[in-house]
Formats: structure tokens, C-alpha cells, sequence
């Protein structure tokens, strides 16, 4: 539910910023002509649209106290969303279906792999172990460094892409 609010506060925000604009749009005309009373018209209603959307934010900020981080539309909606705004045919069983088998040859993929570069038991202990696999912090910026220059020289030996004269520098980012 709490993105739904947060996402009504934003654009409410932004719909409180299109009444003000509109508001003091000009309207063509001195004082005293036909566009006069247009403007008076036209800030009428932005005070009331105004009114009425500081109210609305007022009581969206007060759903938002409550709201819980979890929501869930329903299968038709979801259904609905997924074909009217993503222009997708497939239904939500049938992709859940379908990323279930995208996970599996997936998967089978990572074990195939995995048995080529370790023979170990499974991709999870590859993947463990290539984690692992890194130098001390204190030591970063130094194999960075080292690892950007290798890149750069692989890239200007085989002509991949043009390299800018200058230097590359790596250095520390602040925490």
C-alpha cells in the first residue's frame, strides 16, 4: 500500500505545480478587457484546485502512517496491468510459468559451467568461491588500478574503441 500513497503524493506534487503555472499563465489582455475575467476565473479555480489537492496530500499523508509495505493487486488486475501498460499477452500463471523455466535453464546453465571450470559439486560453491577470491581492502584501489590499465591496453591493442590522452586515474572514494 505505501507505494501507491508515496506515488499519489509525487503526483500530486507535480499536478499542485501545473495549477500554480496555470494560474499565472497570461491571458493575453490588459486589465480591464475580456482576458480579466479569464484570469480571474482561471485563479478561482486554481484556489480551489489548489484547496483541494493540499487537502488530498493532507489525508494521503495520514494513509501513509498506516500503510504496510506490502501490496498486492489481484490476478485480474495484475492480469489487466500486464497487458494494458506492459502490452504483454501472457497472463500471471503463465509467467510464473515461464520464469520458473528461465530459472531452471538457468541453472543448468550455472552447473554445466561450474563442472567445466571446478568439477566441484555445485555452481553455489563456484560462485562462494570466486566471491572469496579478492584482494585485502587495503589493497583495492592498487588492483583496480592495475585491472583499469589491463582493460585500457586490451582495448587499445585490438583497436576496440577510440582512448581519450589522458591519464586513468583511480582513486579512493569517500565512505
Amino acid at each position: 500500500m505505501r507505494v501507491f500513497v508515496e506515488t499519489a503524493l509525487r503526483v500530486n506534487e507535480g499536478g499542485l505545480l501545473l495549477v500554480q503555472a496555470a494560474a499565472g499563465a497570461p491571458t493575453g489582455e490588459g486589465p480591464g478587457g475580456p482576458g480579466a475575467a479569464l484570469a480571474e476565473r482561471l485563479a478561482a479555480a486554481a484556489a480551489e484546485a489548489t484547496a483541494a489537492m493540499t487537502a488530498f496530500a493532507h489525508d494521503l499523508e495520514r494513509w501513509l502512517d498506516t500503510a504496510g509495505d506490502e501490496f498486492a493487486l489481484g490476478e485480474d488486475d495484475f492480469n489487466f496491468h500486464l497487458h494494458y501498460e506492459h502490452a504483454l499477452r501472457d497472463t500471471a500463471p503463465e509467467l510464473w510459468r515461464y520464469g520458473l523455466h528461465l530459472k531452471e535453464e538457468l541453472e543448468a546453465d550455472l552447473a554445466r559451467r561450474a563442472a567445466r571450470m571446478d568439477g566441484g559439486p555445485g555452481w553455489q560453491d563456484v560462485a562462494d568461491r570466486l566471491r572469496a577470491d579478492h584482494p585485502p581492502a587495503t589493497a583495492l584501489v592498487e588492483a583496480y588500478a592495475r585491472e583499469m590499465a589491463r582493460a585500457r591496453d586490451f582495448v587499445a591493442q585490438r583497436g576496440l574503441a577510440p582512448i581519450p590522452d589522458a591519464p586513468l586515474d583511480v582513486v579512493p572514494t569517500p565512505a
